[in-house]
């Protein structure tokens, strides 16, 4: 669960610095622990979630449709690494969050463009 919870304020808190402050977190490590992914995603796409996740799915229209522009650079760094890591391990569930928040595939690709040098 602790695992869980990090992963889910890893991944908005780095796409924007004025939710929450992910400083110390070592997301290189998170993002290989596939349960926990898996775990933020289901909240993310509709399934359970605990109150952190919720808050987090909340909060996550903000960030896409800002394209991470109140990211700091380690910030937009963890966003490329979650998002590397759902793409990979997740194809199916990544296909439905960015179907979920962006439908018309707007917004993603702004994002993605934006955190890519990091």
């Amino acid at each position: 669960m602790k695992s869980f919870c990090i992963v889910a304020l890893a991944l908005v808190a780095a796409c924007n610095a004025a939710y929450t402050s992910d400083a110390g977190l070592d997301v290189d490590t998170i993002v290989k622990d596939k349960e926990a992914v898996q775990k933020v995603l289901k909240c993310f796409n509709g399934g359970d979630c605990s109150s952190q996740a919720a808050a987090l799915k909340t909060d996550f229209p903000h960030a896409l449709g800002s394209a991470c522009a109140e990211c700091t650079p380690e910030q937009k760094h963890n966003v490329k690494l979650f998002m590397g890591a759902v793409e990979k391990f997740f194809p199916e569930e990544y296909k439905s969050l960015k179907t979920n928040f962006d439908p018309e595939n707007k917004l993603f690709p702004a994002l993605l463009a934006a955190v890519a040098a990091h």
